[in-house]
């Protein structure tokens, strides 16, 4: 079909089987009866929350009264209002309101505050124009995408659209110098790092990706899920900017964007979180933050993943068969179609990117390394070919510029041991010390996760 070739979610998946089967997914979801908000027909929600389900009266309710605002009804619909639907975008704002303990018509007048509120926080972060005109210089946009691995990848067997963020492959050095030059250029407080992450992953998701999978499926798309994978992770990952990078995007994000997540997996996590913290963490959290959260281990990651995505459209480290680019190179690093959408409205960045790549402003390859993150002392497999990063070919970063000698990769030969002891770690004890240290910030994931998600839902 046309509108495959041109798939916002999955642009590069070239294969017939892939094509045959996003093509039967669009087929089924065009014939069968469903309900015009996702969030009323989620099975999850119908089954444990049907209570919190905003009601057709409750929704006709905050419609009637949005339609006697005029102001507050057109910046709705210019900045909100997701594909068109206004039944849809605001039974979002009253889900959140009865989340709240609000009913009936007091939910419909509390979403409409709420959604005057988010309205302008929009404004003054200057969410409108983030997207084309971000505040802040193309180079750290650059960089974030690059130390951030994030990426959205098809759609589930549903019609959710997929985010993947591979947090055990950051390089947590760079990670931390990008943290700290984003103070300098913060938004009202808010750093630029949250910021770039605001504008890649709720922003993008609600202006653009929503737009084009509900036009591409011929329905109204409004959810997302999220698949976080910590594979790889070590103690470092849980130091540094995490905890403040997360209160900030809490504070940010939360009354902008209400309940834009169906269900949140965490993958390759260690089996003692994923079979005993996670059970107890999960009665401490709202209940559905719990019903939407789930923490899985490397043996369960590819089973749960597979039921929910098609094994075609599922990249290989989470146990899927896709040979798309992204899934070839292994890394997400480009951002997914969020890439091809800024290449196709010519965002300068992605404009100089190209020129580089064409040769044109390209200098010669510097001989620069990334972080050595394959090296055994990292808990990672040293034979993950995946997270290699070779000799580059375009100018460093202001961010690769400030890093550590001491945390480049070994030349080729070289021992690991001997990038270990450049940081003074005894290479023969990490595993030993490290394993218990690990597990122990690992059990923080879903602690996260569920505040992120319970953000969301507020």
């Amino acid at each position: 079909p046309s509108w495959l070739n041109a798939c916002p979610t999955h642009p590069h998946t070239c294969t017939s089987l892939c094509s045959l089967v996003a093509a039967s997914s669009a087929e089924r979801w065009r014939q069968a009866p469903r309900s015009p908000e996702m969030i009323c027909s989620d099975p999850i929600l119908r089954k444990h929350c049907a209570d919190l389900l905003p009601t057709a009266a409750e929704v006709n309710k905050a419609s009637s009264l949005i339609a006697g605002r005029p102001a507050l009804l057109e910046a709705f619909e210019q900045t909100v209002r997701i594909a068109g639907d206004t039944q849809a975008s605001l039974a979002r704002w009253v889900w959140a309101a009865k989340l709240e303990g609000h009913r009936g018509d007091a939910a419909a007048e509390h979403a409409l505050e709420a959604l005057q509120a988010g309205i302008a926080a929009r404004l003054a972060l200057g969410l409108d124009a983030i997207l084309r005109q971000p505040p802040f210089d193309h180079g750290y946009l650059r960089s974030f995408t690059k130390v951030l691995p994030l990426g959205y990848h098809g759609v589930t067997r549903d019609g959710h659209p997929v985010l993947i963020i591979r947090y055990g492959d950051v390089d947590v050095t760079r990670l931390l110098q990008l943290w700290e030059q984003g103070g300098a250029r913060s938004v009202r407080g808010a750093n630029a790092f949250t910021m770039c992450f605001i504008r890649c992953v709720p922003e993008y998701v609600a202006s653009v990706l929503f737009s084009q999978e509900s036009a591409r499926q011929g329905r109204t798309v409004d959810r997302i899920v999220a698949v976080i994978d910590v594979g790889g992770v070590g103690l470092k990952h849980w130091q540094g900017c995490l905890r403040s990078f997360v209160a900030q995007y809490v504070q940010y994000s939360g009354p902008v964007y209400p309940e834009i997540v169906s269900r949140v997996f965490v993958t390759n996590a260690p089996w003692l979180v994923s079979d005993f913290a996670w059970p107890v963490i999960k009665a401490c959290l709202p209940r559905v933050t719990g019903l939407k959260v789930s923490i899985l281990n490397a043996r369960q990651t590819a089973a749960t993943l597979t039921a929910v995505v098609s094994s075609e459209l599922l990249p290989p480290f989470l146990g899927g068969s896709c040979a798309c680019k992204e899934c070839v190179a292994g890394a997400l690093r480009d951002g997914g179609s969020m890439a091809e959408w800024e290449r196709q409205i010519g965002v300068p960045w992605r404009a100089d990117e190209t020129a580089q790549k064409d040769g044109r402003a390209a200098p010669a390859a510097t001989g620069i390394q990334w972080s050595c993150r394959n090296c055994c002392c990292r808990g990672v497999d040293s034979g993950d070919q995946d997270r290699r990063m070779t000799a580059r070919s375009e100018p460093p970063s202001p961010i690769e510029n400030n890093h550590r000698a001491s945390d480049m990769c070994p030349p080729p030969g070289d021992s690991a041991g001997a990038c270990c002891a450049q940081e003074g770690l005894d290479h023969s004890a990490w595993p030993t010390w490290s394993f218990t240290l690990c597990l122990c910030a690992l059990a923080a994931v879903p602690l996260i996760a569920g505040l992120l998600v319970a953000r969301w839902e507020n």
